[in-house]
C-alpha cells in the first residue's frame, strides 16, 4: 500500500498501459524487461540494461532540490 494523493486521470491511464503490456509479456512468456514511457509511447527495455544505464542528473535539479529542501 501506498499513500500518497488520489491520481490524476493521465496517471490512472499510464498506470492501465504499462500493467496491459506487462500482462502481455508475461503471457507471452517474455522476462528479465521493464516497460516505461519515451515520447508518449509504451517502450520495453531490457532489465539489465535499464539497471545499469546511468544518467547524469542536471545539477540545476540538484541546485533547485537543496534550495527547496
Amino acid at each position: 500500500m501506498k499513500r500518497s494523493g488520489s491520481p490524476i486521470v493521465i496517471n490512472r491511464v499510464k498506470a492501465n498501459q504499462l500493467g496491459e503490456h506487462a500482462a502481455l509479456a508475461i503471457i507471452a512468456g517474455l522476462s528479465d524487461i521493464v516497460f516505461g514511457f519515451n515520447r508518449g509511447h509504451v517502450v520495453s527495455i531490457n532489465l539489465h540494461d535499464a539497471v545499469n544505464n546511468k544518467k547524469q542528473l542536471n545539477p540545476e535539479y540538484m541546485r533547485l532540490a537543496r534550495i527547496l529542501a
